[in-house]
């Protein structure tokens, strides 16, 4: 490449690549990410409403637009369909997670849920960050989102919550709102009937917990003089 040729950019899966030409290939993607044989793969290219559209070996993409373009490759033959809040997305592994379907719909995985709508009379579930669930089953699988609401007791009041993890200081804030902190002021975090991650236990600063519904925390402070 010459210096006064222009470099586009490109992030596929997690690494950076540099074409120096503004129309590229499936085919030009694939090879320039080492993704061999090539027949065996498939690449998706993320749009800008957060959906991943499949790109066919002779089909093009135009680098030239604004902003970086980014590409997921999987190694299969099939691409599966799901949707996330009614609207469509396609991946191409059989399993996804929980955080990876937040990303789809485009919400903070630490202050939403996502569940998976059963079909039939059984209840939908809800899928966690980490856990993975398979898309290969028969049928189209629907998920939908929801914003965190967990009412946990701190120092025997009640307090909603949107989020599914406190940390030591948030804590500190929600038992004593109006206190500003003093050097001198040591405080004691006990809970209990926490999930499973945590049921009981103390906190120390620093540390975070898991929350659940009608969660115990207990929060005192004493003052070292």
């Amino acid at each position: 490449m010459t210096p006064d040729q222009t470099c586009f950019k490109v992030k596929i899966d997690d690494s950076m690549f540099e074409f120096g030409e503004t129309m590229v290939t499936g085919h030009q993607l694939l090879t320039i990410a080492h993704k061999h044989p090539l027949d065996e793969h498939i690449i998706y290219q993320k749009l800008k409403d957060g959906q991943f559209e499949e790109i066919r070996l002779e089909e093009s993409v135009d680098l030239s637009q604004p902003g970086l373009e980014r590409f997921k490759t999987f190694r299969s033959a099939e691409s599966y369909r799901f949707t996330v809040d009614g609207r469509k997305f396609e991946w191409g592994a059989p399993v996804i997670t929980g955080r990876r379907l937040k990303k789809f719909a485009d919400v903070a995985p630490d202050t939403y849920d996502v569940w998976m709508n059963v079909r039939g009379k059984g209840e939908d579930q809800i899928i966690s960050n980490r856990e993975e669930v398979r898309l290969d089953t028969p049928g189209l699988e629907r998920f939908y989102t929801e914003q965190v609401s967990i009412t946990i007791i701190i120092n025997g009041r009640p307090h909603e919550i949107n989020k599914r993890s406190l940390s030591f200081t948030e804590l500190v804030q929600l038992a004593f709102p109006n206190v500003q902190p003093a050097p001198n002021t040591i405080h004691t975090i006990v809970f209990k009937n926490g999930p499973e991650e945590n049921p009981q236990g103390s906190l120390v600063e620093g540390q975070t917990i898991i929350i659940s519904e009608r969660m115990i925390i207990n929060v005192t402070k004493t003052d070292k003089s």
